[in-house]
């Protein structure tokens, strides 16, 4: 599935679709757009998302995508929160910040 909307400062993600709520740091600094992308297929293994975080040389093309997609929200000023659990799916909550043009 696929969700959109914006963020509440400092407030935690309640997703409509994954169970388990997301408390990313981005969160704090104020209200984000965000797209999630939540999918029932096979979990990440549990070190997967550590691994993404440092953008290693993995050799699985899905460890690698997820890092390149971190890499490139955080030159946009944002952040890509990954939750990835047996039994809950694959939640990739993708975070922006909202800038207005005053």
């Amino acid at each position: 599935s696929v969700v959109t909307g914006t963020t509440r400062r400092g407030r935690g993600h309640v997703s409509a679709v994954h169970p388990i709520v997301a408390r990313p740091a981005a969160l704090a600094a104020g209200p984000m757009v965000f797209l999630e992308i939540h999918d029932t297929g096979t979990p990440l293994d549990p070190d997967a998302s550590t691994r993404t975080e440092r953008a290693p040389a993995s050799t699985a093309a899905r460890e690698r995508a997820l890092a390149e997609a971190r890499r490139l929200a955080a030159a946009l000023g944002g952040a890509l929160h990954v939750d990835s659990r047996p039994g809950c799916g694959t939640q990739s909550l993708l975070l922006l910040p909202i800038t207005r043009n005053e």
